[in-house]
């Protein structure tokens, strides 16, 4: 398996993906759903891993009253509840409304094309390393809700099916990209074996995801303004990743994690970190920008960057 990175630079750091005002009516919007479907918040909850199966979870914290756990084996978080719930949560209609709006993909198109150009380049220099071409291909794209991506990933294959969950697929696919999506999964393995029934023998699996052992996930716990339920119901780990593909008949060719805004996030919340937490104040009051861009470098190679992106490939016989 092969752990790689690319550096950031300067203006990936500057920038946020999300528009700020779209963004803060997504999470006044998902603040609504829970508040409707609200459940007691129990510092007792006790839930094993869904991805390493570990029985070794604690409270890692509360957002918008809701419990997050954390696995001491793999760190991953996670929210226990049961996928009817976080289901509801994605057919919540005023949240799919503002998401296919015109104006939403529109700022969507124009803030993230360049990520989504560096995104198709990865995918398909990594379709031609590992299977040796790409427009012959067949692929199943899962959940992808920005049409400006959907346009430029299907311009490189000859049969593309965008699909909103597996289980939307007729057919099986040379390749299905996960991207984002495992973040609304409460039985991980189950939907990654799903997804293995729908992808050819030797087939290529692309999944990307926000990390729970990622550098702004732990350091901000319930202070973070990025992470919220149910959006986010699973944080897996990359350890996690690595043990809930296997399991489920996958051969984890690659894992990167090239999330450039890590500090960024880190630095726009330090208000609400403790005053006794010094090295981040003193990266925050004394280095520049170049040091803290050597820092978040390190975040990269060391996989602690708070998003990850996945190779696998299904085994041979499998599905």
């Amino acid at each position: 398996m092969l752990r790689a990175y690319s550096l950031t630079n300067s203006k990936e750091l500057s920038q946020r993906l999300n528009d700020k005002s779209f963004f803060s009516l997504e999470r006044q919007l998902a603040a609504e759903f829970v508040r409707q479907n609200a459940v007691p918040v129990s510092t007792n909850v006790a839930k094993p891993c869904p991805l390493c199966d570990s029985d070794n979870t604690v409270l890692f914290a509360v957002i918008d009253n809701v419990s997050y756990l954390r696995c001491c084996d793999c760190w991953s978080i996670f929210i226990p509840a049961c996928q009817e719930i976080i289901e509801e949560y994605r057919n919540y209609s005023p949240i799919i409304a503002l998401r296919s709006s015109d104006e939403y993909q529109d700022i969507a198109r124009m803030k993230r094309e360049r990520i989504w150009q560096e995104l198709c380049f990865w995918l398909q220099f990594r379709t031609a390393r590992y299977s040796g071409s790409n427009k012959e291909l067949s692929v199943i794209d899962i959940g992808n809700r920005y049409e400006g991506l959907r346009e430029q990933i299907q311009s490189l294959f000859n049969s593309y099916c965008p699909c909103d969950t597996i289980n939307d697929a007729k057919y099986k696919a040379d390749i299905v990209l996960f991207f984002t999506q495992i973040q609304y999964c409460t039985e991980p393995i189950t939907e990654f074996i799903k997804i293995s029934d729908k992808i050819n023998s030797n087939g290529l699996l692309y999944l990307s995801a926000r990390v729970g052992n990622g550098f702004d996930v732990l350091t901000l716990k319930s202070a973070t303004d990025t992470i919220f339920p149910y959006e986010h119901a699973l944080l897996p780990s990359v350890d996690g990743l690595y043990i809930a593909l296997e399991k489920s008949g996958f051969e984890v060719l690659e894992i990167i994690s090239p999330g450039s805004l890590d500090l960024r996030y880190v630095m726009e919340n330090m208000d609400a970190l403790s005053d006794d937490n010094l090295l981040l104040r003193y990266l925050y009051e004394k280095l520049d920008e170049q040091t803290l861009l050597e820092f978040q470098s390190f975040l990269q190679k060391a996989n602690l960057s708070s998003h990850a992106r996945i190779v696998a490939r299904k085994r041979e016989g499998g599905g």
